[in-house]
């Protein structure tokens, strides 16, 4: 059971909005009967599994800030807001800035996550938190090397541990360069990620220990040509 200690808050001591349906949570289940109970489980083991397989997740290490994208503060003072002005986009009610109008075409395709902050200025300890979900226990330095999950893994080594892969494709692939506090911690080396230290738009990307080349490229496209006459026979 979920216990809340009442206590005065102060100025930096605000009620989160998670903590605020914890509590309104308790309150509503407390008033429910056991049949009322019955029927939302019941109701809940009728939804629809998630049908999607694999997470895309873009990191953007620096890049424009919060306020100039999805949350720009129209009506704030102008030491708050923005420089930008925001547009509308295909959800009612929902702006995005005016640099980003390809995603106010699909905003009703994803969610803006407006609650999910932490307290660290530090920019690596920051990624660390966000990878990880602990603090780093290292001071946020240029000088010092990637926390690199010294204690935790990341987000996608936890994932290729409890889902494991699928076929021969890496469960786990970071590109286009080692992702900060992205590898596996304590899980080891089986659970890091398959890096790819190249740019996916360079006219000359090629997925490195992947392919061959030289003779063996030669022989290997005259196999191709091989199987792809034997197809058409």
């Amino acid at each position: 059971m979920q216990t809340e200690i009442a206590r005065p808050l102060g100025y930096r001591d605000r009620v989160s909005r998670r903590r605020a349906f914890r509590i309104g949570g308790a309150g509503l289940l407390a008033g429910c009967g056991l049949p009322d109970l019955l029927r939302l489980q019941a109701e809940a083991g009728t939804s629809r599994p998630a049908a999607a397989k694999s997470c895309i997740f873009l990191f953007l290490e620096g890049g424009p800030s919060t306020i100039d994208m999805w949350d720009l503060k129209p009506e704030a003072p102008p030491e708050i807001r923005g420089p930008y002005q925001p547009i509308a986009t295909s959800v009612p009610g929902t702006l995005v800035g005016e640099h980003l109008p390809l995603c106010a075409q699909v905003a009703d395709k994803f969610t803006i996550l407006r609650s999910h902050s932490h307290n660290d200025n530090g920019h690596k300890t920051g990624y660390h938190y966000v990878m990880t979900g602990y603090k780093s226990n290292l001071p946020d330095s240029d000088t010092i090397p990637v926390p690199n999950n010294i204690l935790y893994p990341s987000i996608g080594s936890i994932v290729t541990r409890e889902l494991g892969s699928r076929g021969s494709v890496p469960p786990y692939i970071n590109l286009p360069d080692p992702m900060t506090s992205g590898g596996p911690g304590f899980y080891g080396a089986e659970y890091a990620p398959f890096v790819i230290e190249s740019d996916p738009v360079a006219p000359d990307f090629e997925v490195k220990d992947l392919g061959v080349s030289g003779p063996e490229a030669l022989r290997m496209e005259h196999r191709r040509r091989l199987l792809a006459g034997i197809e058409k026979l």
